[in-house]
């Protein structure tokens, strides 16, 4: 079952702040830069780099994925691995902590 309208727009709202703090200064935005998706049970972190081709167009490039397991009441983050798979990172029983890990990253996972 999706989530509720109010915790959908929470959850996103969250997410959203975590977006704002890891953010590159606003010059390098153009070439870099953080989107947060809800998708079902799982809020998505992005990276949005520019291309190198000539169109100017942008690629999107999966960092993070937190999903709720309903049955089991906890959210496990995941990161995206060099070979295009989720890596099972760690479990929280509060979002506000899975996404307090993902923004410390303490093991380089996410973000280098």
């Amino acid at each position: 079952m999706a989530f509720s309208e109010f915790e959908q727009a929470r959850y996103l709202k969250m997410m959203e702040q975590c977006v704002e703090a890891i953010r590159p200064p606003q010059a390098m935005r153009v070439e870099i830069d953080f989107v947060a998706e809800l998708d079902n049970q799982s809020l998505m972190l992005y990276e949005l780099s520019s291309s190198f081709s000539r169109d100017g167009s942008t690629q999107r490039y999966p960092v993070a994925k937190i999903t709720y397991v309903k049955t089991k009441k906890h959210w496990v983050l995941y990161g995206m691995r060099a070979s295009g798979q989720w890596m099972k990172h760690s479990t929280h029983k509060l979002l506000e902590l899975a996404i307090g890990t993902l923004q410390a990253d303490p093991d380089s996972n996410f973000f280098g």
